[in-house]
Parts: structure tokens; sequence; C-alpha cells
């Protein structure tokens, strides 16, 4: 409905109540002023602050293991009838020398959830080693409720995983709800079993996996250099897992083991057959301590135990204004890491090892209270 239909309206029925020209134009004046008010809230009017709603979005953010410089990212269309869930190319676009991706855009209307790949070639580099990714392809997924922070997306080792998990777990009769719900099932797989004591705090979808513009808090901080060890860690893993599959890529080994991760536990079993990449021996990788293991193409070597120092010396080249002098001068963030686990449920009690506040108790899973003992045994939880 128009202002000038309901100033017309108003002034007609003032008119056969008597009511003068004058007391009209305030109503019109006053009818204007309130219409004004409720698009500014809304997001409308000229002074609104809110972006453009039918107009492309930008996409930001990157992949990780570490930032890839000189990468191709496609974004494709949601399509269960087609392999891998992958529809139309919705756009594409690369990453800078800073690993950030640019020229890349969501056209309107935005009709999430989209899959969204990061592929190399021979111009792609890791600009924490300054070599070739070890992975050379990793994927993540833009869901509504990320679109609606506003803030970076990435792809990692991880979100590649759960990705394919969830695509794994998946028939061509699924729909967006149903695969964002595999989706976030896969996700605690993975940080259940490669998460390497990963807090259920951390969203892998959602925390970055370097500093950038939205880290500038301590706690920020700490769990990004928290989700960087455990990315670091499954690489290093599966680089060296790679090493003992001839002729097999550390990518083909990462899909491998999210497909083997697929049927509920890493056992180098795929689709109920023996795998064609690993063996079970294969998988003693697995019990290694985390914070040990030596981070691929560094030279000087470095370990997982170094994230701090790879991810402030990242920040000089990526060029984030976020402050980061507490971590280069020795600082006090620290990472907890633990050996992976080949089963994502450990005691075996339907709760995944993220969510339980005591995975290895199949008679407890939460500790209301906080006190270390679990509801089940305590008097007073």
């Amino acid at each position: 409905m128009s202002l000038d239909y309901i100033v017309w309206e108003t002034s007609r029925e003032n008119s056969d109540r008597g009511i003068g020209l004058k007391s009209t134009q305030y109503i019109r004046r006053f009818i204007s002023i309130v219409i004004l008010a409720l698009l500014s809230a809304c997001g409308g009017g000229s002074g609104s602050a809110q972006p453009d709603a039918t107009g492309p979005i930008d996409i930001n953010g990157g992949g990780v293991k570490g930032p890839l410089a000189n990468a191709i990212v496609t974004v494709y269309t949601f399509d269960s009838a087609q392999p891998g869930l992958r529809g139309a190319v919705v756009d594409s676009g690369t990453t800078n020398a800073s690993a950030a991706i640019t020229g890349l855009a969501l056209p309107f209307p935005v009709s999430p959830p989209y899959i969204m790949e990061f592929t190399s070639d021979i111009d792609t580099i890791d600009i924490s080693t300054g070599a070739a990714p070890v992975i050379g392809t990793m994927r993540t997924v833009i869901t509504q409720a990320l679109l609606d922070t506003g803030e970076p997306i990435y792809a990692t080792p991880l979100t590649t995983m759960a990705v394919d998990i969830a695509i794994a777990n998946s028939t061509t009769t699924t729909s967006d709800v149903s695969f964002e719900a595999a989706l976030a099932v896969a996700a605690d797989q993975v940080v259940s079993t490669l998460g390497f004591g990963m807090s259920s705090d951390i969203d892998i979808f959602d925390t970055p996996a370097l500093f950038d513009s939205t880290t500038d808090t301590k706690l920020e901080q700490e769990d990004v250099a928290t989700y960087r060890s455990a990315v670091e860690a499954l690489t290093a893993i599966v680089y060296q897992m790679k090493q003992r599959s001839a002729g097999r890529s550390v990518s083909a080994v990462l899909t491998e083991l999210s497909l083997d991760l697929s049927d509920g536990i890493i056992d180098a079993t795929v689709a109920a057959a023996p795998s064609e990449i690993f063996t079970s021996t294969t998988l003693d990788v697995l019990a290694q301590i985390p914070a040990t293991l030596p981070i691929p193409n560094t030279s000087p070597v470095q370990t997982v135990s170094d994230v701090q120092t790879i991810l402030v010396g990242e920040a000089a080249i990526t060029g984030i204004a976020t402050s980061t002098t507490e971590l280069a001068t020795g600082g006090s963030l620290t990472t907890i890491t633990s050996p992976a686990q080949a089963n994502p449920d450990i005691d075996g009690d339907l709760v995944l090892n993220v969510n339980d506040a005591f995975p290895e108790n199949g008679a407890e899973t939460v500790d209301t209270d906080g006190d270390g003992i679990g509801d089940n045994a305590d008097p007073d939880d």
C-alpha cells in the first residue's frame, strides 16, 4: 500500500468527519515519518547500513593447510542427483598471494547449502612452507548459518573429511536439510577421532584455522591454535600413511580415511571390504603424540608443537590487522593435544567422544555441575 493511498484514504475520512486540510497535512507528515522509521528498522531507506538483499554476496576466507595462495576456488550448487552432491558451478575465483579468496560471489537469489572446493595447480603454494601444498584438494560447505555471520569461510582437511563422510552417508534422495544434519554428525565423528583432544566448542566449519580479522581476543586465538594443531596433526598422519601407500596422493589417502570413518569406525575397511590404500597395520600412526609430529615440507623441520610460531609468522604474510604481540613474545597461549582415536565412541554408549564428558565410561556422559563426577553417580548434580 502506497503512502499517497494511505493519505488519500485518511483525508477522505477526515473530510467526512469535518477535519480540515491543515490537520490532514500534519497527519501526512506523521505517517511519512512513521513509514521511514519502519523502512530504516527493516534495513530499507537510503541511510540503511544493511547489505543489498538483492545483490551478490562476496565470499571471503580461504583453504588452510597452511594457507593456500594462488589456489582455484569453485562453488557448486547442492544437487542430490549428482555425484558428490555437486551440481552446477555457481561461481569460481582464486586465492591471492595472501591466501585470501578473491573474485568469488554468490548471485541473487542465494540458495544454500553450497559445496565450496579448493584445488591446486602448479602455481599454488602453502605460504607456511613456501612449497606446493601437501593436500591439493579441500572442501567445505557454505550454509545459511555461515552466511548470516558474515564472517570468512574456510576449508581444511577436517572440513574435507566431514563433507566426504556426509556425502558417503547420503543417497540420491537426500534433501539439503538432511544433508546439513548429516554434516553435523560427520563433523562430530571427525573431531571425536581426529580432533586430537579438540573441544566440542570449536566448530570446524566456523572457526578459522589461521588468525584473521575476527580473531582479536586471546580466547579466539587459542581456538585457532587448537584447531590448527589438529589440522597439522591430521595432515602429518595422512602424509605418513601416504608414504606407506606407493603411488597414492595425500588427498587420495585423506578421502579413503573419510570413507573408512563413514561406517562408524576407522578400521581399514571401506564399504565392508578391506581398504585398497592402507591396512590396519598402517593405522598404528594414529597412536603418535600429536605435538611431536613433523609438519611436512618444513625446513628446518617444525612439529605440531610449533603451531603458535607458525601462526604468528603467517600473520605477517596474510596482513591481518589483529595483534599477535602476546604470542610473538612467547605469550601464554597453549594447546592441548592427545592421540587420535580410531573409534569415535570409545565406551560404546552411543554418545560420540567429543560430546561425552566421560568418553571412556559407558555409564556416564554428562557432568552438569562440573565436579568431575558423572550425573548418574553424583548425588548433587
